[in-house]
């Protein structure tokens, strides 16, 4: 809690770069939920006497202190302390009551400062991840509004197809306009995809559902992460890769390859010089061995498998 008169971005910097190894508040072991002050906490020596107060806390009019451990939340410790000045009355019982009272207030603060800063850890982290990958990224509620993007996503957004951002909502256009609450229905129960194309355009999205105790920081309901990647980049997808992570000889992969950037089996054959009877074979070998029911399922396990960035 900072006071409106206590400038603290000039004391602060000074208090941890100078000060803090002698706070008698940051060395004394402090149980969770009780208070303490300076009397408490000081050697044996009154306040006025020591180092600490004669270098840092007289400069600031720091006399009186009241202190709090509020315990460790997420893997981050919470203090509160208050302050007066050598002309102010000193912490009495009231006070102390007073702090009494905000306590459980003060714990749920930290409880969801711990959780905002393990969710902007963990956004950072996969903007890390997939960044250079060329993966965007966009948070969504159930209702489709656009809550944060990384930069690709950003980009993709503002050029408007065939994803774009209108009242604040995410928009697919073209034929795929009326499924993006279909995918986000699906992604409760798992990841789902989906390819929205417009005119030459077409991104794969890949949507999955926020977990529990990163969405329920911004009490909003569910949150849905969506991952976007522009599908002509899906054509450096090696098929050697593909043989490797599923098991396929050189003509399944190669087929499986073509299916995934898009092409029929038709055009799958043509673009390798076989006959489409060759290529249905190789293609249902390809989903006998990934494991995969449908041509679709197997289109989805190449774009969201390790094998597309080998």
């Amino acid at each position: 809690m900072f006071d409106a008169e206590w400038d603290t971005r000039e004391s602060w910097p000074l208090y941890r770069r100078t000060f803090c190894q002698m706070d008698p508040s940051c060395r004394t072991p402090m149980a969770a939920g009780h208070l303490y002050d300076f009397r408490s906490i000081m050697a044996p020596m009154p306040l006025e006497d020591s180092e600490y107060y004669t270098r840092f806390c007289r400069s600031i009019d720091n006399h009186h202190g009241l202190f709090v451990y509020l315990g460790n939340r997420g893997g981050i410790d919470g203090w509160a302390s208050f302050a007066r000045g050598h002309s102010d009355r000193d912490f009495d019982n009231d006070d102390a009551d007073m702090v009494r009272q905000l306590l459980p207030h003060l714990g749920r603060a930290l409880d969801i400062h711990a959780r905002l800063s393990g969710a902007r850890t963990i956004a950072a982290l996969q903007d890390f991840i997939y960044a250079p990958l060329g993966i965007g990224l966009i948070m969504v509620d159930q209702a489709g509004r656009v809550l944060s993007t990384n930069d690709i996503a950003e980009a993709l957004l503002d050029r408007g197809s065939p994803i774009f951002r209108a009242g604040g909502r995410l928009g697919l256009a073209g034929s795929t306009s009326g499924r993006l609450s279909e995918l986000i229905s699906a992604a409760r129960h798992g990841h789902a995809s989906l390819t929205a194309a417009d005119g030459e355009r077409q991104l794969h999205l890949l949507a999955k559902m926020c977990p529990d105790h990163i969405a329920g920081t911004f009490d909003m309901g569910s949150l849905f992460i969506i991952y976007v990647e522009d599908r002509p980049r899906a054509n450096s997808v090696s098929a050697d890769a593909v043989a490797r992570r599923f098991g396929l000889t050189r003509a399944e992969a190669n087929v499986a390859v073509l299916l995934a950037n898009g092409k029929s089996v038709d055009e799958a054959a043509a673009a390798l010089g076989i006959t489409s009877a060759s290529a249905r074979t190789y293609c249902k070998r390809a989903l006998a061995k990934s494991g995969a029911r449908r041509q679709a399922d197997l289109v989805q396990m190449i774009l969201t498998s390790i094998a597309r960035f080998s």
